[in-house]
């Protein structure tokens, strides 16, 4: 199982190579932003100088995580919501990691996904195999919001 970073916090990794001789610290993020997902923003200080460098800003993605590897290193994982495969795989990144996601960050996940999860019933053509999908993938929403409602008073103020 991954070590997940909370999206809240700001991780600061020491003895970061800069150039090839530097070494310096790297300041990683994620910033999230309701109209247009999550990001990776990381930021070095100049060794020379002491100074922060310009900000990195990754792309945005409709789900990010953060995550230390087996040799303490920090990745991401990003997610679009197209598909039953990588819907199983957030969910239960979701549900497993739940206390890492503030309130906003939760509601955006599941508008998003209801909202692609409509926009493909009406655009995917109507085969028995497509409704097979989406009836799993309304299922797993429907799922996700019974979780959700556990946790957030507040829940049914915005589904």
């Amino acid at each position: 199982m991954r070590n997940y970073i909370a999206n809240s916090e700001v991780v600061e990794v020491k003895d970061y190579p800069y150039g090839f001789k530097l070494r310096t610290t790297l300041i990683n993020k994620v910033e999230f932003r309701p109209k247009f997902g999550f990001r990776v923003i990381t930021q070095t200080i100049n060794p020379k100088t002491g100074v922060l460098n310009k900000p990195k800003n990754g792309n945005y993605h409709h789900f990010l995580m953060r995550y230390y590897d087996e040799n303490n290193h920090i990745q991401f994982e990003s997610f679009d919501f197209y598909g039953i495969d990588k819907a199983k795989i957030f969910f239960k990144i979701v549900y497993d990691n739940f206390s890492l996601y503030s309130a906003d960050e939760i509601k955006y996940i599941y508008l998003v996904v209801g909202s692609l999860l409509k926009y493909a019933m009406h655009h995917k053509e109507k085969t028995e195999e497509n409704k097979a999908e989406f009836k799993r993938l309304i299922d797993l929403l429907n799922d996700g919001r019974e979780n959700l409602k556990n946790y957030f008073d507040c829940f049914n103020d915005w589904v």
